[in-house]
């Protein structure tokens, strides 16, 4: 899709009022939201866990530019921020990086959920979007067996892509 810089700017502008809360690309194709904070206190984009999810995507076929990163740690969103924000950015796909943002993103879709069934658990499809939940994604990295869970979740983001 070619978009005008009219378009572009009028993107740019809906997102501002999350600004402080909102990294990456403001026209991405995956959005992850986590609400936990790591040790170090790193800006959501630098964290090592957040360049393993970019590895990882990249690994799958997706631009390795093409997330966007919502940080519930930098600013608790009502529901409906929350669902206007990835309404906004419209992703193909849906990363919850922690139990609570599976939590928020439940909360934010509300009566569209039930069509999912339970987005907190595994790979689900939400308003025609994947969404994959992963329990403490950054904790994981540290354990093996939860390692290989959260990339098998992921992986079924390669196999959405592929449809």
């Amino acid at each position: 899709m070619i978009l005008t810089e009219k378009a572009i700017r009028a993107q740019r502008a809906a997102l501002d009022p999350y600004r402080d809360c909102l990294a990456g690309d403001d026209f991405a194709i995956v959005v992850a939201i986590c609400s936990e904070e790591v040790p170090g206190h790193a800006p959501m984009a630098e964290r090592s866990d957040i360049e393993a999810l970019r590895k990882a995507l990249e690994a799958m076929g997706y631009l390795p530019d093409s997330l966007a990163l919502i940080d519930l740690a930098a600013r608790q969103l009502s529901p409906g921020e929350l669902r206007i924000l990835v309404e906004q950015i419209d992703p193909v796909a849906i990363v919850a990086l922690d139990s609570p943002s599976s939590a928020a993103l439940y909360a934010s879709f509300g009566s569209a959920v039930r069509d999912c069934v339970d987005i907190r658990e595994g790979v689900k499809v939400l308003m025609g979007r994947k969404v994959v939940s992963i329990d403490g994604f950054a904790a994981s990295l540290e354990d093996p067996e939860r390692k290989r869970e959260a990339w098998q979740r992921l992986r079924e983001l390669a196999h959405w892509r592929s449809r």
